[in-house]
């Protein structure tokens, strides 16, 4: 055969199997709770980005500051946009509660006659979606999935039997109807992907199944987050004007269930011992006055030049700040949500190479013991104080190996590529199943 022919049946060849492997097999519809466009990576690389890879195409039900349902595009994935509903008291809970069920019942069925069949529906964390994407689910007869992502239906309890926001009331009864409508849809799903290995545990005693559950942890885009040379270090945080010596991050809410006002107190501690050191906080306000409520108490304290309060950025915006840092410090209290929680900022810092001073709870402890990587401390100023003491005085070639380490277990561990797997090997599985027509 002429080698021209070779050559062209070869091109051919690679044609069409390049097409078989990037066509789309199938259509997943899912409901997500974060507004548009969301800051949690974790979406667009696993299921835009992952699943696309492997065959499947989602298509998405986003809110944001739209006053009716709005197609937009999302890095080439279709996303209708739907109303956000604002629920000002707990008398107005119900109108609101029936405005959004409509909204969404709306952007169902022009997704479903515009981009449809679909093959399954998948939710993220909001009960009143879930009711929608099931019942849709149900009539078409295909799989029926939950992302559980945080316990954000008990944390509204807690927030209103503490009084820590306005509307006691509204937080208690939207927290309590919200936990009641999720867990029977739980129950109902076809697949429940919790956060951690922790929630995992506590849908189980709650009565899920455990065949059901598939822990879905948080993790991140490796390529994203590079280590800094320490010359890199000292020019970036130059170019931020940040303070000289060492220096640890916070990344993340402000919200005053994150108990911060712990890490003001260390730095008084920090002020007993001697230590040199400070602290930044990247991330702003979660309810009115949270940075506010910080920064007093520092005054207050005498510590208010120990601390860096440099506000919200965007997810891009932040690998520049953790690089021109030596320490992480992911300080998330030891409480009923926070500890069936996975925090993302631990990841953050590992992947830059950051050593970190992380708070007790499981699913920094596991990260931890395996990747051997920091300081497991209590939620405590003492304990915080020591631990960043420690890390703060230690050798810089020790800090940096120590986070060495802790960069090789997020790459073979919490990539974004390895955690898709799990979602795409559920998926298969309940395709594969035989269902009622």
């Amino acid at each position: 055969m002429p080698i021209r022919l070779l050559g062209q049946l070869k091109l051919m060849i690679r044609s069409v199997t390049s097409q078989r492997l990037s066509r789309t097999e199938h259509r997943v519809l899912f409901l997500c709770s974060e507004s548009f466009p969301p800051h949690y990576a974790v979406l667009d690389c696993i299921f835009n980005d992952a699943l696309r890879n492997s065959g499947i195409e989602c298509s998405w039900i986003m809110p944001s500051a739209v006053t009716s349902v709005v197609r937009e595009t999302w890095n080439g994935h279709a996303v209708w946009l739907i109303p956000k509903v604002r629920t000002p008291t707990a008398s107005g809970m119900m109108a609101a509660y029936r405005e959004h069920l409509s909204n969404i019942e709306s952007a169902v069925q022009i997704a479903a006659h515009e981009v449809g069949p679909f093959d399954l529906v998948q939710v993220r964390d909001d009960p009143a979606m879930a009711a929608v994407g099931y019942r849709h689910s149900r009539h078409q007869r295909i799989p029926f999935a939950y992302q559980l992502s945080h316990l954000k239906e008990e944390e509204c309890i807690l927030a209103g039997l503490r009084g820590q926001y306005p509307g006691r009331a509204k937080h208690i009864a939207k927290g309590a109807a919200g936990f009641l409508a999720r867990q029977s849809l739980l129950y109902a799903a076809d697949v429940v992907f919790p956060v951690s290995q922790e929630m995992g545990k506590l849908l189980y005693r709650l009565g899920i199944s455990r065949s059901k559950i598939a822990p879905l942890p948080e993790g991140v885009n490796i390529d994203g987050y590079q280590p800094a040379t320490e010359d890199k270090k000292h020019k970036t945080r130059e170019l931020l004007h940040l303070p000289r010596g060492p220096l640890a991050i916070y990344i993340g809410s402000l919200s005053i269930m994150r108990r911060l006002d712990r890490v003001v107190d260390a730095m008084v501690v920090m002020n007993k011992l001697g230590a040199p050191g400070h602290v930044a906080f990247l991330g702003g306000d979660a309810g009115t006055g949270d940075i506010e409520r910080l920064r007093h108490r520092a005054q207050a304290l005498g510590v208010a030049e120990r601390l860096r309060f440099l506000g919200h950025t965007t997810p891009s915006k932040v690998p520049p700040y953790l690089q021109a840092c030596d320490v992480g410090l992911s300080p998330i209290p030891n409480t009923f949500v926070y500890r069936h929680c996975s925090p993302i900022k631990i990841l953050e810092y590992l992947s830059v190479g950051l050593p970190v001073v992380a708070t007790d709870i499981p699913a920094q402890r596991q990260i931890l013991e395996r990747a051997d990587a920091g300081l497991l401390v209590a939620h405590e100023p003492d304990s915080i104080a020591h631990g960043l003491a420690q890390l703060f005085t230690m050798h810089p070639a020790d800090r940096q190996l120590m986070g060495q380490r802790g960069r090789e277990y997020i790459v073979g561990h919490r990539s974004y590529a390895d955690l898709a797997r799990i979602v795409v090997d559920r998926y298969q599985r309940l395709w594969e199943q035989p269902r009622d027509k």
